[in-house]
């Protein structure tokens, strides 16, 4: 099967798959003080999972040497491009999924960064909501210039985006 046919089709699964995943999101976690959170869905902890084993699959080859054959630079050098690429996307899924915990409750919005700093809004103070369906995530900026970045596929984003100021959303 050619590469362009075989490319196709992973990509038509990936795209089901995100159809899916954005189809049967659940409702926010509710906790004991009445705060709903955000949290991650199947299909977010596979990719993170699938991303993670990659780039370490790809980061051992680069580290034990590469490729020996006679285009060894070429393909070593689609070997760097392939480990860089995976190792951001990994990043950057990791940062809008994990490395943050995002809860509302009536109109404010709490943030916990994994590094331990914590951060409270009112709705009120929201400047602006941009909603990124070719990245899947949504970033919400605040007047003080802070901003948030998360993921579009956490069970009860399209609850918080619902509850959210109308009139500041842009595509």
């Amino acid at each position: 099967m050619s590469p362009w046919i075989t490319g196709l089709i992973g990509g038509a699964i990936a795209a089901v798959l995100c159809a899916l995943a954005l189809r049967n999101q659940k409702a926010a976690e509710i906790s004991r003080d009445g705060w709903k959170t955000l949290h991650p869905s199947l299909l977010l902890h596979a990719i993170f999972i699938l991303g993670f084993g990659l780039t370490s699959l790809f980061a051992y080859i680069a580290l034990s040497g590469g490729s020996s054959l006679p285009d060894a630079d070429a393909q070593n050098l689609y070997l760097a491009a392939l480990l860089t690429a995976l190792a951001v996307m990994t990043v950057y899924l990791w940062w809008t999924t994990y490395a943050q915990t995002i809860a509302w409750k009536g109109q404010q919005l709490r943030v916990r960064r994994a590094f331990g700093k914590d951060r409270n809004w009112q709705f009120t103070e929201i400047r602006s909501i941009k909603v990124s369906e070719f990245r899947g995530d949504c970033r919400i900026r605040f007047n003080d210039g802070s901003g948030i970045t998360f993921s579009s596929y956490l069970h009860g984003s399209k609850q918080l985006l619902g509850r959210l100021p109308k009139s500041k959303r842009s595509s």
